[in-house]
């Protein structure tokens, strides 16, 4: 692993700056090697420096919250996308605002994931990586099985405790896992939902799955799918905990590499687009071809020939800052109020990059109440609950992937709903 400032090895605008930022914030560090594969980085990406998407402050405050940059880089040997500015994560996960309980579509679909992904061995050992606040963890202690939460996210983990569920609070490792091998023995299901682009060290995070993991047990993670985002022009998702955008075939060669073979893939709606990805233990010396199911060969095939030019975003994004501004300017001179609704991660690279600010939004609903009574990142627009929807003339849903649900759930508005 190649962190720290890069002395001049990375020459473009955004790594510039990115050098100048790093001498200014201990808790930043660059990467100048791939976290895959360890090959070279060219940046396809730029975004403008923002706080950190989950930091909301209880109140604004005075001369602003530290930035950061943000690009994405593409690996010249593998492909794979990723963030080269890393925060510590000791300040990104330790305390979390994002709770997956809060929306009724993403306890839905952990429900169906309990109900696809079973584990090898009938009343087996399922541990959760990133377990956040148990919602997944309740469905698998429901229907039987023996259940183990690791998230560093202490006020999480205390959440899931005081529900009665068995959690820790540790970032996933050899380590950890060895220690949880010795208490517990093998995992026959080890889960991994929406993290697996949230570390650096991926290597630490699949050697200790290695280690874990039953002899016929499973490892499935899902994550945001890189050719997914690029064709739905999803660019809001970049921020600086999530430091890698995946695809399979960077992904397939990294895994068997730390000793899990892929055996399958496929799409799943959530998060503008994401997949699940099904891995087993890679027996010693095993030369055998890979084998993988039909429609995650398919999904291979498909990617040498998919257009996932960065791009496409820089586009996107131009179109959506003047789309938002004109709608926002035609609010405010006809004297409307505005608010927004949903404070998600992703609402801090929405208002930066589309120059949204405290004097366009008066505030933004929010069910989750980690997040109710603070402000967002760096704007500092105060975050209010759901019912503070019916004060306002129109509003902005900033959490796009469930507004449907949203407009379903607050039908009786007369506002005016935009969308991004």
């Amino acid at each position: 692993m190649s962190l720290g400032d890069p002395s001049g090895a990375l020459k473009d605008a955004a790594n510039t700056a990115a050098r100048r930022i790093l001498s200014q914030h201990p808790d930043c560090t660059i990467r100048i090697q791939c976290r895959l594969c360890s090959g070279s980085l060219s940046t396809v990406l730029e975004l403008p420096s923002t706080p950190l998407a989950n930091e909301y402050p209880e109140a604004p405050i005075s001369g602003g919250q530290d930035v950061f940059p943000l690009y994405l880089a593409r690996c010249n040997d593998c492909g794979h996308v990723q963030l080269p500015v890393v925060v510590n994560p000791e300040r990104l996960f330790r305390d979390y605002a994002y709770q997956s309980g809060t929306s009724p579509v993403f306890r839905e679909h952990l429900r169906k994931f309990a109900a696809d992904v079973i584990p090898s061995k009938i009343g087996g050992f399922v541990v959760e990586i990133g377990s956040n606040d148990g919602t997944l963890l309740d469905e698998y202690r429901a229907r039987g099985y023996k259940v183990l939460g690791v998230d560093p996210a202490r006020n999480l983990v205390e959440l899931c405790n005081r529900r009665g569920l068995d959690a820790i609070a540790e970032f996933f490792n050899p380590a950890t896992a060895r220690d949880i091998l010795a208490k517990y023995g093998p995992a026959d299901l080890i889960v991994a939902n929406n993290v697996f682009a949230h570390s650096d060290d991926l290597t630490e995070i699949v050697q200790g799955v290695s280690m874990l993991l039953a002899t016929r047990g499973s490892f499935v993670f899902e994550v945001g799918y890189w050719p997914d985002q690029v064709s739905k022009r999803t660019w809001s998702t970049v921020y600086h905990e999530h430091l890698s955008m995946h695809a399979l075939r960077p992904l397939q060669s990294f895994l068997q590499k730390n000793a899990l073979r892929m055996v399958d893939a496929m799409r799943v709606p959530t998060q503008h687009g994401s997949i699940r990805v099904s891995a087993v233990p890679l027996a010693p010396n095993d030369k055998t071809p890979w084998k993988v199911t039909p429609r995650c060969a398919d999904m291979l095939i498909a990617e040498g020939t998919e257009a996932t030019d960065a791009g496409v975003l820089s586009s996107a994004i131009a179109e959506s800052r003047v789309h938002i501004r004109q709608k926002l300017d035609a609010l405010k001179s006809a004297g409307k109020v505005v608010c927004g609704y949903g404070a998600p991660a992703q609402l801090t690279t929405t208002c930066y990059a589309l120059g949204i600010t405290a004097e366009d939004i008066a505030y933004i609903c929010d069910d989750n109440p980690l997040k109710v009574g603070r402000y967002t990142p760096g704007r500092f627009i105060p975050i209010q609950p759901d019912y503070w929807l019916y004060e306002a003339d129109a509003c902005v849903i900033f959490s796009g992937n469930f507004a449907e649900d949203i407009m379903k759930r607050h039908a009786d508005y007369k506002g005016e709903w935009c969308l991004l």
